[in-house]
């Protein structure tokens, strides 16, 4: 995993919680505990409006408008159903799951609240020590671009040979677009970003059913 762009995400999270995830979370707990707590009273329309609350925050996430490269990190660290809209499926879920008692829906709703915070604690130390190794976060410069590159494992064979011959496959193509879309000035500027990002190259590949690709004529993803 490219340390550079796990701090990009470990940023994205301390965000999402700066902007009041916690918060609106821990009041669907509170609704849910003041129903528990006074059975006799309609609190509904109280647990409607945290959630709702809830929902139009994880919807505005950055989080779901990650490419496949950041959901894999988001995945590898134990966030892809922690944050953003995947959370709000997974906490629904879990209320569903304890059926309509009211200390049943208090206790799905507080733990999935303390795993959050655990989450969150792991990410704030993870960011704080990459920070103080001086990692920087990833980032564009202006007028930069990037492409992503996704390998299906049967692309590669499994195996470096396969990869390397897929790769001079894509080079041999990117250089019929730079002749047709910027010639030698944009193929000066492609390497000499390459040449900055040369240290952070990372590759990663899915398994054959995974979808989120573009196809070429040979059946690579590029995204």
């Amino acid at each position: 995993m490219d340390a550079s762009r796990l701090l990009e995400v470990l940023t994205d999270v301390e965000a999402e919680f700066s902007a009041g995830y916690a918060k609106h979370l821990q009041g669907v707990v509170q609704a849910y505990t003041q129903a528990r707590d006074t059975p006799t009273q309609d609190l509904s329309q109280q647990i409607s409006t945290a959630q709702e609350r809830l929902a139009e925050h994880l919807a505005a996430s950055v989080m779901n408008q990650y490419p496949p490269s950041k959901q894999r990190i988001l995945e590898a660290i134990g966030g892809s159903d922690l944050v953003g809209e995947s959370a709000g499926r997974a906490l629904s879920n879990r209320l569903s799951a304890a059926g309509i008692t009211g200390a049943a829906l208090v206790t799905a709703a507080t733990e999935f609240l303390a795993e959050l915070e655990r989450f969150r604690k792991a990410c704030a130390q993870a960011k704080a020590g990459l920070e103080s190794l001086r990692i920087e976060q990833h980032a564009l410069q202006q007028g930069e671009y990037e492409v992503g590159v996704l390998i299906p494992r049967n692309i590669s064979s499994g195996t470096l040979v396969g990869l390397k011959d897929q790769l001079n496959d894509w080079n041999t193509s990117s250089q019929r677009v730079l002749r047709a879309g910027g010639g030698a000035r944009a193929r000066d500027s492609i390497e000499r970003t390459g040449d900055r990002q040369r240290g952070s190259l990372s590759c990663s590949r899915l398994s054959h059913s995974q979808a989120g690709f573009a196809h070429d004529r040979q059946g690579s993803g590029v995204v």
